[in-house]
C-alpha cells in the first residue's frame, strides 16, 4: 500500500531513499536480499493497474467525434 513512498523525491525535496535502506536493512533484519523493485514495487503497481481496470468509454474520442457533426 506503500508503493509511492519508494518513487524517486523531486530535486527541491530532501527525499529519502527508501529502496537503497530497504535493500540494507532487510539482510540485517531478515536474513534474506531483498530487490525492492522487483519485490515491492513492480507487484504493486501490477495491482493497482489491474484494480483500475481497462476504460469502458473513450470520452476524448466522443467528444472529438462530437465537433466533427
Amino acid at each position: 500500500m506503500a508503493v509511492d513512498l519508494f518513487r524517486p523525491s523531486f530535486d527541491e525535496e530532501q527525499g529519502n531513499d527508501l529502496a537503497n535502506n530497504r535493500r540494507r536493512l532487510w539482510p540485517l533484519i531478515y536474513g534474506l536480499e531483498i530487490d525492492p523493485s522487483a519485490q515491492i514495487i513492480a507487484p504493486s503497481l501490477a495491482i493497482r493497474k489491474a484494480g483500475y481496470g481497462d476504460p469502458t468509454r473513450d470520452y476524448k474520442q466522443e467528444l472529438r467525434d462530437a465537433l466533427k457533426s
